[in-house]
């Protein structure tokens, strides 16, 4: 569990290139902002959770496309969950308020 963080650019929290939560992991994240590269909570290029894994991202908020996730690639498989609850994509332009990923 992270809790309160902020960052300029993207992910407020984690920055990464590929975050994989498997065999009923959980992330969970709450209360971050990111900046102009979006992803409040999450900034990946890709995200993959399998087996009943679950990303709970709270309370997040960014200056452009996703206000917790902000992802290249999302892979969700064999029960994964994601759940999102008060993100804010805030910027004039951003879009994904909760999550913004190309697939």
């Amino acid at each position: 569990l992270v809790q309160r963080s902020a960052a300029v650019g993207g992910g407020g929290i984690v920055v990464l290139g590929e975050l994989a939560v498997r065999d009923r992991g959980r992330s969970e994240v709450t209360g971050a902002h990111a900046g102009l590269e979006g992803g409040g909570c999450i900034l990946a290029q890709r995200i993959f959770l399998s087996n009943h894994a679950e990303v709970v991202a709270t309370n997040c908020s960014a200056e452009d496309n996703g206000g917790c996730v902000n992802s290249g690639t999302l892979v969700m498989i064999d029960n994964a969950a994601a759940h999102l609850a008060g993100c804010r994509a805030a910027g004039p332009e951003a879009f994904g308020g909760g999550v913004a990923s190309d697939l």
